[in-house]
């Protein structure tokens, strides 16, 4: 007779969160990376700039700027959003060998409203803003998608002689509602703006409702939460002490925000005039008009090696091997480039092609016949070392001066016209810079983006730690540690703007490492 067990659990939540009203609600801050600074009295500020420094603030106060971005909350709203789910979950162990953890997740994400309907749309049917509760619902016309169901499947199976198996399948879903919705009359934005000289800047005040400036946001009735498939499988094979995995993940989104301009024309093509923004003759005061619709899309895929000494006779070691690969267009530049959205589809910034890491820890061995003090000195020492190495994160190059030869585009990609790689990398000259060229005026350049990657990274640190017992539940601890031992500069990437001076060099060190760093300690346990 076959046993069979379940563990089967089931549950129902609801999740009401608020933010700042009238009464001193909790203040909301999912998704406000845009306005981070926007609270401030005067608003959050950044530029761009090409030199003569390469601060852009240091730019912006001797008046070489190209443009300044800023953005200013003129209302403190209070935003609600209800999100109820339901989950089921079944962990059976169906045979001795095999356990199927099963599941399914349903989740309402509701969009999301103003307490007092201090929130506004751009409607770009009528081309006018609209206010909550008043042109339009206390959800900004946004409908709420009743199809989010998640389903769950994972098993580990017991296959002998000290091999498992373990694999799982999910779908995630992310609401996509932008709370943040910068628009006239309760938010400011200047997107880009243009002349912004020191010490002269855009005024942070609240633009006519019938004919705003600077920049709007759109919110599309249809906008959809994000749709993640999470999976991976996993064989482990045990050798003694030993254990060996090899695995691999994947990720694959779909329904990601991207973010379009839909008052940016398209190139009309070499020869041409720059064309006027789309609705420059109904809006002459606009020069950006935000959506933020579901046509994003990501895939990263992994394979994942490692080994695992458990520890025994002093010695733990963990070694591990990631290969991986990053795709997709809801990268961060996507404005900056093209509102085609496969155009823009690539290597993802923070594609990691490699990385390996090693630590290990070691109990210096002392011998047991060994007495007096030199057995006290000698005994409870431990070394720690924690390496790695993996490749660089890509980067794009850019053109100095864009050629797409359209308004509000302060940046694009050149053509590439051959391999990029460099047979002898150098600091002075760390890839090709003559596979890419500034394309023809009027059109978008060929370069994929992010598909450079400049120097490698590695690193190796190591501690030397002692406890010296004093009572029973107290000790003295002596650590010597070392933060990249051996001095190893990591550099970061090379200067990336075709055109520039230093276009392919490499002028500094990573900002994320350090040279080399010792430090003592002595830490009293209790």
């Amino acid at each position: 007779m076959r046993r069979s067990r379940h563990i089967f659990s089931a549950a129902l939540v609801a999740a009401f969160l608020c933010g700042p009203s009238g009464t001193g609600a909790n203040i909301i801050r999912r998704q406000l990376n845009y306005f981070q600074d926007a609270l401030a009295p005067q608003g959050g500020f950044s530029f761009l700039s090409v030199g003569p420094y390469s601060n852009a603030m240091a730019n912006f106060f001797v008046g070489s700027a190209l443009y300044a971005i800023r953005g200013n909350m003129l209302a403190f709203p209070g935003y609600r959003f209800l999100e109820p789910s339901f989950f089921v979950q079944d962990d059976w162990r169906a045979t001795r060998w095999l356990t199927l953890n099963l599941g399914v997740r349903y989740e309402i994400l509701p969009p999301v409203v103003e307490v007092n309907n201090v929130y506004t749309n751009f409607d770009m049917s009528t081309l006018k803003i609209q206010t909550a509760g008043k042109d339009t619902t206390r959800a900004l016309g946004v409908n709420t998608n009743y199809k989010n169901i998640s389903p769950r499947f994972g098993f580990a199976a017991t296959l002998g002689s000290g091999m498992v198996l373990r694999g799982g399948y999910g779908i995630s879903y992310y609401p996509n509602d932008n709370i943040q919705n910068p628009n006239p009359p309760f938010a400011y934005s200047c997107i880009p703006c243009f002349g912004s000289v020191f010490p002269t800047l855009p005024l942070s005040s609240s633009s006519s409702i019938t004919n705003p400036s600077g920049g709007v946001t759109v919110k599309p009735s249809d906008l959809s939460a994000s749709r993640i498939h999470q999976f991976n499988l996993a064989f482990q094979k045990q050798v003694g002490n030993t254990v060996f995995t090899l695995g691999g993940v994947g990720q694959i989104g779909r329904n990601m925000i991207y973010v379009k301009d839909l008052d940016r024309p398209a190139p009309l093509g070499a020869g041409n005039p720059a064309p006027p923004y789309v609705y420059a003759t109904q809006l002459p005061k606009i020069t950006a008009i935000s959506l933020y619709d579901n046509e994003g899309i990501t895939n990263y895929y992994a394979m994942q090696a490692s080994v695992t000494r458990r520890y025994a006779k002093g010695l733990m070691v963990n070694a591990n091997w990631t290969w991986a690969h990053g795709l997709g267009n809801s990268s961060t530049d996507t404005a900056l480039f093209t509102n085609n959205s496969m155009l823009q589809y690539g290597n993802t910034a923070l594609d990691v092609r490699h990385r390996i890491a090693v630590t290990a820890s070691y109990a210096v061995p002392v011998p047991a016949n060994l007495r007096g003090p030199a057995a006290y000195a000698l005994r409870g020492w431990q070394v720690n070392a924690i390496g790695y190495w993996q490749t660089s994160l890509p980067f794009t190059v850019v053109n100095n001066t864009p050629m797409m030869n359209v308004p509000g585009v302060t940046q694009d990609r050149p053509n590439q016209i051959s391999d990029w790689q460099s047979s002898n990398p150098t600091l002075n000259q760390w890839f090709n810079t003559a596979a890419f060229a500034p394309q023809v005026k009027g059109t978008a350049g060929g370069e994929a983006p992010y598909q450079l990657r400049g120097p490698s990274q590695r690193s190796l640190n190591l501690s030397v730690v002692r406890d010296f017992a004093l009572r029973e539940k107290m000790r003295l601890q002596l650590r010597a540690e070392s933060f990249n031992i051996t001095n190893t500069a990591n550099f970061t990437n090379p200067g990336s703007v075709l055109g520039e001076n230093g276009f392919g060099m490499i002028t500094a060190t990573s900002t994320n490492t350090t040279p080399r760093q010792l430090q003592f300690a002595l830490k009293l346990l209790f």
